[in-house]
């Protein structure tokens, strides 16, 4: 229907849904924000306005082959992850057409697979894929809100951060090396490594730090691509660490992860990172993890959880209240104890 550029390589892609309008209600759009080029926003566009002549005939493996994969803008990573699932996914049940897909026919397709991470990939898969066919108007529901398969969930590793002396002893470590910029940006912003690499000294102005974009690896070649959830943040620095950054600046254009005018490979930082840690003698905590000391050390301190999300770029504040809230069982009895002393009723 149309597409409209909205910023920097960003396109807002509006098409309309399949399906005849009744009376009384008004006709369905498909309202979706693309990063990219626009040539590859034309083509994702023209993707989605290529709908089949009957939705209700198409078929569960049709539908995920030819019409949901090709149509994700997410990660390249998220993407593999769904492509390798899909097999198992449509192994039992791929000819079945959308309109005579039942529960219990993904309960047992979904059941037929190892237990474990397969299964667990396989339920991710097809809960996303059924999300996305409600949406477009293919199904009349999503199929997955009925659907219990037992052996997906396995119990979250708790989230591992250092406390401030350790993060001291980590920046005095760091201190002077070229991986120096990564850390005080992870941990001071939150960033996630992938964010911190792909910034170059002309992204962070005046204590602002601009996050609009991730070098990651596509199979073993690093790539710039957007952040993880399509959303360009900015975060903020101050104090030791904003004072650091700017005796190590460098020129615009230049990534702050090295001196000379070269990108660093993400494995590359991870294994230094290690070498680092280890010869330091310090507890090891892996690169990728270190966010979570500036989430834990955040929220410790009493910012509001809803900021802290905002900083860490997670979608939803569900996400951060779900993996870091629970850590700090210490700082709800703390509340607890103040309540306790803040509350006398007098005697009855």
């Amino acid at each position: 229907m149309s597409l409209k550029n909205i910023g920097r390589r960003k396109w807002r892609v509006i098409v309309k849904l399949p399906g005849q309008t009744t009376a009384g209600k008004k006709q369905k759009y498909l309202d979706r924000i693309f990063a990219g080029s626009q040539e590859e926003a034309e083509a994702y566009h023209a993707r989605l306005q290529t709908a089949p002549a009957e939705a209700s005939k198409m078929t569960l493996g049709d539908y995920l082959t030819h019409r949901w994969l090709p149509g994700l803008t997410c990660s390249p990573n998220t993407i593999s992850y769904y492509t390798q699932a899909i097999p198992g996914c449509i192994r039992d049940i791929g000819c079945v057409r959308l309109c005579d897909l039942t529960p219990g026919a993904i309960e047992g397709a979904l059941n037929a697979l190892p237990e474990g991470s397969v299964r667990a990939r396989g339920k991710r898969t097809l809960s996303a894929a059924l999300r996305t066919a409600r949406r477009w108007g293919l199904t009349t529901s999503n199929l997955m809100e009925l659907v219990r398969v037992d052996g997906t969930t396995k119990q979250r590793a708790p989230v591992e951060a250092y406390c401030t002396e350790e993060l001291n002893a980590v920046l005095d470590a760091f201190s002077g090396d070229w991986l120096e910029a990564v850390v005080i940006l992870m941990a001071f912003c939150g960033l996630r490594k992938e964010e911190a690499l792909a910034l170059d000294w002309g992204d962070i102005k005046d204590g602002a730090v601009a996050v609009s974009k991730a070098y990651v690896c596509v199979g073993h070649e690093p790539q710039m691509r957007p952040t993880k959830t399509h959303e360009a943040r900015s975060a903020y620095l101050s104090g030791w660490a904003l004072e650091r950054l700017e005796e190590l600046r460098g020129d615009d254009g230049v990534p702050v992860c090295v001196c000379r005018k070269k990108r660093c490979h993400p494995q590359t930082a991870t294994r230094h990172y290690r070498y680092i840690i280890e010869q330091s003698g310090l507890r090891y905590i892996p690169l990728s993890k270190l966010r979570h000391t500036s989430a834990t050390i955040a929220l410790a301190t009493g910012i509001d959880v809803a900021l802290v999300s905002r900083m860490l770029g997670h979608s939803k504040v569900s996400t951060t209240v779900d993996r870091y809230v629970r850590p700090l069982e210490a700082a709800q009895e703390a509340a607890s104890a103040l309540l306790s002393d803040a509350v006398r009723p007098s005697a009855r």
